[in-house]
């Protein structure tokens, strides 16, 4: 059965704590990780954006198949 967009998103929904755009952004760009705030275009930064969401929907769903909460919603 071919699942909808909202089907897939609503997975992203199941997992908040695993999923926070904000926490992976703010390891990637400001001087607690890679300290690449500033020094991507506005394409890089909009394709690392796009890179992340894809992984936490491919992540999400093949993680949502055996469990029923992200990883970090069971700490």
């Amino acid at each position: 059965m071919k699942e909808t967009t909202q089907t897939q998103v609503s997975k992203i929904i199941n997992m908040p704590v695993t999923d926070a755009v904000s926490l992976i952004c703010g390891i990637i760009f400001y001087s607690v990780g890679f300290r690449l705030y500033g020094q991507l275009s506005r394409t890089e930064v909009y394709l690392s954006l796009l890179a992340i969401w894809t992984f936490q929907i491919i992540f999400s769903h093949i993680w949502l198949h055996f469990f029923r909460f992200g990883p970090f919603e069971w700490l």
